[in-house]
């Protein structure tokens, strides 16, 4: 048992010394892959990333991910999210994520909205609320926000930005609520293979430097890759269309001195209907 909790401890204490974050996002297995890239990683993950990566599409969209950072059970992340589009109202979504065990728990819930400014432009903002429960600590609660906006410079290029949590805030004495801000482009050379890039940082840390790329083997089968500089991972994955309506996404993040955290999801696409009334 000892063994255990100094290992746990000892993450707990490596991930606090490259983010201090406080905050555990979820952003889905495709983002994980391609290297925690998510202010222009498009289709239904938006609702873990940036939302105002509008869908193609106007379906109900279900994402569940599970993970577990360098495997171990006490610090897993769940995460749920749903999301819909009109083209009359815009995109409205919902996600909870859950990250932890039963001594430190972090939930985190957004509701979130976007719509188009015009052709090449879209916006989109979430509001959250914060959870950290410590056993005999009791629990704390914050408020969170987020604003972004994608667009498109050319044709196959597009950009996205991402600014959380612009005020200072605290969750506790010692551990402060993140802003953080993201900018990312991302290229499609062709209609298998998307570049993408993204520069992150998150105040009083050093820069986060993305890159990844996906390729589509078969057009139910595509594979995504990616690294970042910190904290300094390799990162693979795939996604999977099993049905019709039903992906099955993965994601393994490696870093040298902790191992491998495994990222695990499954997509659904309501069928295609007709938009919202007013």
């Amino acid at each position: 048992m000892r063994p255990c909790i100094l290992i746990i401890v000892t993450c707990f204490y490596c991930l606090c010394s490259y983010g201090q974050r406080g905050i555990q996002n979820a952003t889905g297995a495709k983002s994980a892959a391609l290297g925690g890239i998510s202010s222009v990683v498009n289709g239904s993950e938006s609702v873990f990333n940036n939302f105002a990566v509008l869908p193609d599409d106007n379906r109900l969209s279900v994402l569940a991910n599970t993970s577990r950072s360098f495997g171990l059970a006490e610090l897993s992340t769940i995460s749920l999210g749903l999301s819909r589009a009109s083209n009359k109202l815009g995109s409205f979504g919902l996600s909870f994520t859950q990250y932890g065990f039963e001594l430190y728990r972090e939930q985190t819930m957004y509701l979130m909205y976007a719509r188009p400014l015009r052709d090449n432009l879209s916006i989109g903002g979430k509001l959250g609320m914060y959870s950290l429960q410590i056993d005999e600590n009791g629990s704390t609660r914050k408020l969170l926000y987020e604003i972004s906006t994608y667009g498109s410079l050319y044709e196959n290029l597009h950009f996205g930005f991402i600014i959380s949590n612009p005020e200072p805030a605290t969750i506790s004495e010692s551990t402060p609520i993140v802003t953080r801000m993201a900018l990312g482009l991302s290229y499609t050379v062709s209609q298998k293979t998307t570049f993408y890039s993204e520069i992150e940082k998150e105040l009083e840390q050093d820069i986060s430097i993305k890159a990844g790329i996906s390729y589509a083997i078969h057009p139910n089968f595509g594979l995504n890759a990616g690294y970042n500089t910190s904290p300094g991972q390799i990162c693979l994955g795939f996604n999977w269309q099993l049905l019709p309506v039903l992906e099955l996404q993965s994601a393994f993040q490696y870093h040298s001195l902790l191992g491998i955290s495994p990222t695990i999801g499954l997509r659904y696409l309501g069928s295609q209907k007709d938009d919202f009334k007013r």
